[in-house]
Formats: C-alpha cells, sequence, structure tokens
C-alpha cells in the first residue's frame, strides 16, 4: 500500500476512534446526573474543564508537531487518553474520576491539530472532500457510540461503558506507531526545513495587499467560529440530557435518538465536500449554519416523539457539512509550513469556545430550562453567517475561487 493511501486510513479511522473521547461524558452524562445529583450548570462546568484543557494542549501539540515527528503525537495521544479514561472508569467518587477524565483530555489534544496538518501537508487537489471524509468516519464512529451506549447502559452501567470505550485508543495508538514512517513521509516541516531557505529565496513575494489584508480576514474568518460554536456544542454537549429531562425519553433511548445527529453528518458529508470544492466552502458555510439554526429552533418545538429522529438528522446534516468547509477556508488563509501551527489554533480557539459553551448552556437550563436554553444559544449562530459574508472578497478566498473555474 502506498503511504498516501496509508495516511487516509488511518487519519480516518483514527478521527473516529480520537472523538469518541469527546461524547463519552455527555453520552453518559444524564446516568452520572442521577447517582451525584448535581445540577446543570455544575455538568456544564465538567465538561468545560474537559473541552478548555483539550484548547490549551491543542495549540501547544500543533505547534510542537511542526517541529518533532508528528507520529509521537498521534501514537502517545492515544495511548494516554485511553489510559486515563481506563483509570477513569474505576474511580469510586466523582472527583477523581474528573481528575482521569482530564488527563484524557490531554491526550485527546494531540489528534485534531496534527492530523489536519499531516493530510492537508500530503495533499494535491481535492481538499473539501478530503476534510469530509475525514469528519465522515468522525460521525460514524460516534454515531456507534451512541448506539452502543444506548444498546449497553441499561444493562451493564455507565463505568463498563467507559471502560468499553477506552479500547479502540490503544489499538489507533500501536497502528500510529507502527506506521511512523509513513506519518512523517508527508512532509512535517522540521524534515522540509534543511535546503528550505533557499527554496523560499527562489519564490516570487506575495503581493503587499494580500499581506495587509490576511490579519483582519483571518479575525473575522475565527469570530464566525466561535459564533457558530457556541451554538453547535451547545447541542452536541445536551442533547442527551434534553431527550431525557426535557422530552422525558429513557436515558437509553435518549442516546439512541441522539444518534440522528451524526448519522445526518455521515449522510451529507458524502457530497458536502465536493460542494465546497465546486462552490467555494463560503457558500457551504452559510447554507449549513442557517439550516442547522432552523432545525435547532424546530428540536424545540416538537411536540411529537417521532418528529425528533429528521429533526436531529437534518440538524445534524447543517452542522457537520460546515467543518469539511471550515476547514478548506483556513487551509486556503494558511501559509505552507505551519499548517500544525494554523489547525492547532483552530483545535484550540475551537475547544475554547467547546468549554465555554456547555457552562453558559447549563446556566441558561438552570434559569429558564432545557429549551428556553436551546432556542438562545441559537442567536450566536445567526451572527455568524453575517460575519462569514464579509470573507467573500478575501483576496486568498477568491484567488481558490478562481482557481476552482
Amino acid at each position: 500500500m502506498d503511504r498516501a493511501k496509508k495516511i487516509r486510513i488511518l487519519t480516518r479511522v483514527g478521527h473516529g476512534a480520537n472523538d469518541m473521547y469527546f461524547f463519552t461524558f455527555p453520552s453518559v452524562l444524564p446516568l452520572i446526573l442521577a447517582q451525584f445529583g448535581f445540577s446543570y450548570t455544575a455538568a456544564g462546568g465538567y465538561l468545560t474543564a474537559f473541552l478548555c484543557t483539550v484548547a490549551v494542549f491543542s495549540f501547544v501539540f500543533g505547534k510542537l508537531a511542526d517541529r518533532f515527528p508528528r507520529w509521537l503525537f498521534l501514537a502517545g495521544g492515544f495511548f494516554t487518553a485511553s489510559a486515563a479514561l481506563t483509570a477513569a472508569g474505576f474511580m469510586p467518587s466523582l472527583g477523581l474520576f474528573m481528575l482521569f477524565l482530564l488527563v484524557t483530555a490531554v491526550g485527546v489534544s494531540t489528534y485534531h491539530p496534527v492530523a489536519y496538518a499531516v493530510m492537508d501537508d500530503g495533499s494535491s487537489g481535492g481538499r473539501g472532500q478530503m476534510f469530509a471524509m475525514f469528519e465522515i468516519f468522525g460521525a460514524a464512529r460516534v454515531l456507534s457510540l451512541f448506539l452502543l451506549h444506548g444498546a449497553l447502559l441499561t444493562t451493564v452501567g455507565w463505568r463498563t461503558v467507559v471502560l468499553i470505550t477506552a479500547i479502540p485508543g490503544f489499538i489507533m495508538g500501536s497502528l500510529f506507531a507502527l506506521n511512523r514512517r509513513a506519518v512523517d513521509a508527508e512532509a512535517p516541516s522540521a524534515a522540509r526545513a534543511r535546503g528550505g531557505d533557499a527554496r523560499r529565496l527562489a519564490q516570487p513575494p506575495r503581493p503587499a495587499p494580500e499581506r495587509r489584508a490576511a490579519i483582519p480576514v483571518v479575525v473575522v474568518f475565527f469570530a464566525s467560529i466561535v459564533l457558530r460554536i457556541l451554538c453547535f456544542a451547545s447541542v452536541w454537549n445536551f442533547m442527551p440530557t434534553f431527550l431525557a429531562d426535557g422530552v422525558g425519553l429513557e436515558s437509553h433511548m435518549a442516546s439512541f435518538v441522539t444518534g440522528f445527529l451524526f448519522l445526518g453528518g455521515i449522510l451529507v458529508n458524502l457530497f458536502a465536500g465536493r460542494l465546497a470544492d465546486r462552490f467555494g466552502p463560503l457558500v457551504v458555510v452559510i447554507t449549513a449554519s442557517v439550516l442547522s439554526g432552523l432545525f435547532v429552533l424546530l428540536a424545540t418545538y416538537a411536540t411529537r416523539i417521532w418528529m425528533l429522529p429528521p429533526v436531529l438528522l437534518l440538524m445534524g446534516a447543517g452542522v457537520s457539512s460546515a467543518i469539511p468547509a471550515q476547514n478548506l477556508i483556513l487551509s486556503m488563509l494558511s501559509r505552507q509550513g505551519r499548517k500544525g501551527e494554523a489547525f492547532g489554533f483552530l483545535m484550540g480557539l475551537i475547544t475554547v469556545t467547546n468549554s465555554v459553551a456547555p457552562l453558559v448552556f447549563g446556566v441558561l437550563a438552570d434559569a429558564f430550562g432545557l429549551k428556553a436554553a436551546l432556542r438562545l444559544v441559537s442567536i450566536p449562530l445567526w451572527a455568524s453567517c453575517l460575519l462569514v459574508l464579509l470573507l467573500r472578497r478575501a483576496p486568498a478566498l477568491r484567488l481558490g475561487a478562481a482557481a476552482r473555474r
């Protein structure tokens, strides 16, 4: 098998294994709430602590991955996350469980910035579709997690479910370690640096106007992501609890129905990446944001349980289709040789926002109820659409559109 194909397989399957860590705690949260009896605000605070840890270390590891062998971060991250999650499953108290969950977060933080950089450095075209396939594997594994948890929560309990979830990470860590030469053959900047100065001198300088426009464009781009993720993170992290406490489903059924969010992501990403390559990522991001916002609101007005699966399916389609387009935008705006740093910053920013969103949602849910909280967190999503519209004149994105034509 050639190296490029091996990397595609490893990063896609690894994405699924890594994303399972993010949703393990939200999946079992209704049972943990019932056992320990803490508030929605406290639940949001625990999620905030986990995601904030991921955010801080994502930027650190993304920057380091441009200088050191990337396989170390990929393999080491999986081993650390799975070992800590295994330990968390045995902890007798909530405090110790959360302590090891934070160690799990450190391991989780290595994957996205490093994997994005590995893929982007090795790509030769069709990057929208490449990022879409990456997201499909992540959504598919999270869907399987919710289905598995839904089947097991009523029979073996949440602790055993946590232990089972840790197993794939040990396998992925071993696979990345065994294929370390293929991973670092995808041109990390540390390996390219030798002789790079002469090549850079031979390249024509970038036009000055584009350089001057880069900073405000990037600021607007990242601000739009923050606003969008404020909504999305609340939906992802509290949907099982909303379905259990707000709608009245049993905990295992809440886990099953939440899986429709990720099924929608799988289905839409089969063609969302191609649409981003064909029509441009901005069109996809705006369309996806508007549709997902509408279905977030519809979920709170669903009067029959049978209405929830199609609403969540379409909501998940909107949420997921924005992600590969968003990554394509960053790839177009970032410089070669600093992809790890750029994607590390993106992942850190997303995870910081992810960490704040559950706490904000928990406070809103305690104050106004779960349905009202979901309606309120949809407001930033509409604001993000306005910011994305401002990116239409960015030189780097116009250049990419011209290249597609």
